[in-house]
């Protein structure tokens, strides 16, 4: 019920960010997602990650055999980037994706990870050169997009380009699928989410911090004229819920590693806590090799964390606190809601686990926010 204090103009949204590694009980989780109400689904697009749960498999294909048993369910990665897929080759699959599923396909995008770059030979780049990528390729296919063979386009970058080139593969949404941006926070990015992105899909993230970022996004787009009601704010949060006190205890200790590693050190230690990495070891999520050495010397580096940093980026309770955690996203700007679900797909990796956590959502979280909220305040859903 404390949903009822927050007066919303958008409808919430929920969505599931599927990382078991298994890819058939990824499909069955994709399945369950629609089924218990939820509106998106999202699987990082990885050719590896952090041990142990190793992100492996091609969403693309993932998410076309979920979408051909599925009816209502957006689909997007929890991001793609622009270092192993030229824009136009993305512009392509998306395209295909949302015809298959009669227009439920977007294209989260951001600008990778060494990880997935360098042990495959591909050129990592500096911040400046992936994040001018990540620009050029948004209006790269945006403009493909709108192509047709009477009105072709064309494009001159520093990394891209087009030369009267046209899309044949037409999406089914109008005017086009919607792209999130997925970066985190530095101010030229957050830029590029109020000038160009239909929505914005950040990961770890305070109450505080999402705030401050939804203003430096808010004001990007007045400037160029937008709307914020254009811009779809998301956010990616870790949940678990469990009225188990110990297990609560227990959880905190599991994510700091997690915490360590998807916050830049500076932003750690403004809140008290100094990393200290081994000399040579850059814990940076954009920057880290996904082997067990690396995660083996982050867990120790990540013990002497604070629980209170843990808590500020996860949400680790029962369903009340998820209720309340939840609404306080709301408040700073946040209207879908993208769940990382760690007892269901990280503990105890079990499509029956993770299903358990989907009926929690369903009837207890998802349930009081459309119903309750929104004949309250007298704000349809759609």
């Amino acid at each position: 019920l404390k949903f009822i204090k927050v007066i919303m103009s958008k409808k919430i949204k929920f969505g599931i960010c599927a990382h078991y590694p298994n890819i058939h009980d990824i499909v069955k989780i994709g399945i369950l997602t629609e089924k218990y109400g939820l509106d998106s689904f999202w699987i990082p697009d990885h050719l590896t990650d952090l041990l142990p749960e190793g992100d492996k498999v091609d969403i693309w294909t993932t998410f076309a055999t979920i979408g051909v048993q599925t009816n209502k369910i957006m689909f997007s990665p929890s991001v793609t980037d622009t270092q192993r897929i030229h824009p136009a080759r993305t512009a392509n699959i998306v395209a295909t994706l949302d015809d298959l599923t009669n227009g439920r396909a977007a294209l989260g995008i951001g600008a990778g990870e060494v990880m997935n770059t360098t042990p495959y030979g591909i050129e990592f780049g500096s911040v400046e050169e992936r994040v001018t990528k990540l620009e050029e390729a948004i209006k790269v296919i945006k403009l493909l997009w709108e192509s047709t063979r009477d009105n072709r386009v064309n494009f001159s970058g520093k990394y891209f380009s087009l030369n009267n080139a046209v899309l044949d593969q037409k999406p089914i949404q109008k005017p086009a699928p919607p792209i999130y941006v997925g970066v985190m926070g530095t101010s030229r990015t957050l830029k590029i989410v109020g000038e160009l992105g239909d929505g914005w899909i950040p990961w770890t993230n305070s109450v505080e911090s999402y705030g401050k970022r939804a203003k430096i996004i808010e004001e990007s787009a007045k400037k160029v004229n937008r709307n914020m009601d254009s811009i779809d704010m998301a956010n990616m949060i870790h949940i678990a819920i469990t009225d188990d006190e110990k297990f609560q205890r227990e959880i905190i200790n599991m994510m700091k590693t997690e915490i360590l590693i998807t916050n830049h050190p500076n932003v750690l230690r403004k809140m008290g806590f100094d990393p200290k990495p081994p000399e040579g070891f850059d814990y940076t999520y954009q920057r880290v090799l996904g082997n067990m050495d690396i995660v083996t010397k982050a867990v120790e580096v990540a013990k002497d964390m604070p629980d209170e940093i843990v808590e500020k980026y996860t949400i680790i309770g029962n369903v009340d606190k998820v209720i309340e955690r939840i609404e306080n996203f709301i408040k700073v700007g946040a209207n879908h809601i993208i769940i990382r679900d760690i007892i269901g797909q990280n503990i105890n990796a079990s499509v029956k686990s993770a299903e358990d956590t989907l009926q929690i959502l369903n009837k207890q979280v998802i349930y009081i926010n459309r119903l309750l909220i929104f004949n309250h305040i007298g704000v349809s859903y759609g």
